[in-house]
């Protein structure tokens, strides 16, 4: 028997059934069906726990599953002991949820139904992954691993004004770092090598909660993990001054090519240095180490230079994947060229040519989502930097052709929850409820509303900059600590009139960027 329960569970098995004692009911969980009905198990991972066995006793009784379990079905199948014939009666079976509350308070819509279809499934994707700590998926390793948390954190943040699972997950996360200095990618962990760019982000998770919450407390506890991460023996600079990736295992994306995760001068584990570094010198402000955050800020400077003057190749206009990329290399470097922007890492010149190379690349994958379900492309994780990228560069065109033609072939397949990347996904294997593809949702309120803090760490001052795109109107309900924050656009042929409201002591303020835009109607101050 296999039920379908419409969307993605989380949570432990609840089943009252009766039969012949010494029966055998195996219960399996499944995100995806073979053809003939029964759930597909193992298709990603032989060392998953796909399935449960009881044993049942004389009589009808109550089974409660004390592992946590996740997917969309579940399928049990039950066989007698040989020589004994009866009945088996099922009378009810229910998952008792072990996910985390999601708070309502968040809200976004707009005059778009594909941008309204992403947050809501941005939302129900994020409670399914969301237990004790954040989870890469419910259904497969249930892991709190560190790429996908930092999103997870964004995206919570756009729903929830509670960061506790947040200050948890970092915390869990340095107090398993290794003697080494680098940080396991997924923890508790029996891995015995990091991904150290995963390390690297972790400096940019902390950065990112204390520059929406203004925490400098968990700065000073965890200050110590940040120090230890920069002096960790697995960074090895060349003559460059670039750190070498010989001997490391980075993930930077699905969509990477293996040579692109090597290398001398790895572009992309210098463009996480350089950041990691910048952020770590605002962090060391924010916390009163002024001699810490100058030496940070230099050696990010020393480290943009050395990536400046090294990795871009004149040739083709971009960045080229580490200083062993061959000048005859047939596919550009695209993360590497996203992050070198994102981050801010490239001179004026440089910036022109590699953006035009990323557009490129970014409008082919735009026109043809499924077209090249082969690597090297942008997958849904990375659309992240990209979609931020875009934003900052005055593309928000390109940023709404993309995000409709990536969750577009999610919204067309039926999906209740996000896949974990697009090649996967529309193949029907890999994992269908990832949270870490909510890149779109966290651009409902950042940049198509434009609601952000004027100054990091500070959370009684935001600006509100509406990046429209094609959009006509939308609006946001944001949760702020000390109540909701409100704001709405409509767009027409006099530019955008922003309406705003916000909890006293909190000041929002409209900052032009494109379009003329005007506050109305709302007093930027309440209290």
């Amino acid at each position: 028997m296999v039920l379908d329960w419409g969307g993605e569970f989380l949570g432990q098995l609840h089943v009252e059934i009766e039969g012949p004692e010494g029966t055998v009911l195996d219960v399996g969980w499944g995100e995806t069906r073979r053809a003939d009905g029964c759930i597909m198990l193992y298709p990603g991972n032989p060392m998953i726990e796909a399935a449960d066995r009881f044993i049942l006793a004389e009589g009808r009784q109550t089974i409660d599953g004390f592992a946590v379990r996740g997917g969309r079905y579940v399928q049990l199948t039950v066989e007698a002991p040989e020589g004994v014939e009866g009945e088996v009666t099922v009378h009810a079976i229910a998952i008792r949820s072990m996910q985390t509350p999601l708070a309502e308070t968040g809200r976004f819509s707009c005059d778009d139904p594909l941008w309204n279809w992403v947050w809501r499934t941005s939302r129900v994707t994020l409670a399914a992954c969301m237990e004790d700590t954040y989870l890469d998926c419910p259904w497969r390793e249930r892991g709190l691993y560190l790429g996908d948390a930092w999103v997870e954190s964004r995206l919570q943040r756009m729903f929830d004004a509670d960061p506790a699972i947040t200050r948890r997950c970092l915390r869990l996360f340095a107090e398993g770092q290794m003697s080494g200095g680098q940080l396991h990618a997924v923890t508790p962990s029996w891995h015995k090598k990091p991904l150290s760019d995963f390390t690297l982000t972790w400096v940019l998770f902390l950065h990112d909660h204390w520059a929406w919450t203004g925490d400098t407390r968990l700065v000073e506890e965890l200050w110590p993990v940040v120090g230890r991460i920069f002096a960790s023996d697995s960074w090895r600079t060349d003559a460059h001054g670039l750190w070498d990736a010989t001997g490391l295992t980075l993930f930077i994306d699905w969509g990477v090519i293996n040579e692109w995760r090597s290398g001398r001068g790895n572009a992309c584990l210098n463009a996480f240095r350089a950041e990691a570094l910048r952020r770590a010198s605002e962090l060391a402000g924010a916390i009163g180490r002024g001699e810490e955050a100058r030496q940070l800020a230099s050696e990010a400077g020393a480290v943009r230079n050395a990536f400046q003057r090294n990795l871009f190749d004149e040739r083709h206009g971009r960045f080229r994947a580490s200083l062993e990329e061959p000048h005859d290399a047939k596919h550009g470097a695209i993360h590497a060229n996203i992050l070198a922007l994102a981050f801010d890492l490239a001179t004026p010149h440089q910036r022109e040519a590699a953006l035009a190379f990323v557009v490129r690349s970014l409008e082919d994958l735009a026109e043809y989502p499924l077209g090249r379900l082969v690597v090297p492309r942008v997958e849904l994780f990375f659309l992240h930097y990209a979609l931020e990228l875009l934003y900052e560069a005055d593309e928000a065109e390109l940023a709404d052709r993309l995000v409709r033609a990536c969750y577009g072939v999610m919204h067309d397949a039926g999906a209740p929850t996000f896949w974990e990347t697009l090649m996967r996904g529309h193949a029907g294997s890999g994992s269908l409820c990832h949270a870490w593809s909510g890149a779109a949702a966290y651009a409902c309120i950042t940049r198509i509303i434009g609601l952000r803090p004027a100054v990091p760490g500070r959370t009684d001052r935001y600006v509100i900059t509406p990046v429209p795109g094609p959009l006509r109107r939308a609006e946001c309900v944001f949760p702020h600590p000390r109540g909701e924050i409100h704001v709405s656009w409509v767009r027409d042929e006099m530019g955008v009139r922003v309406k705003m409201s916000g909890p006293p002591g909190v000041e929002l303020v409209v900052q032009e960027k494109e379009e003329r835009l005007t506050a109305v109607a709302a007093p930027a101050v309440r209290g």
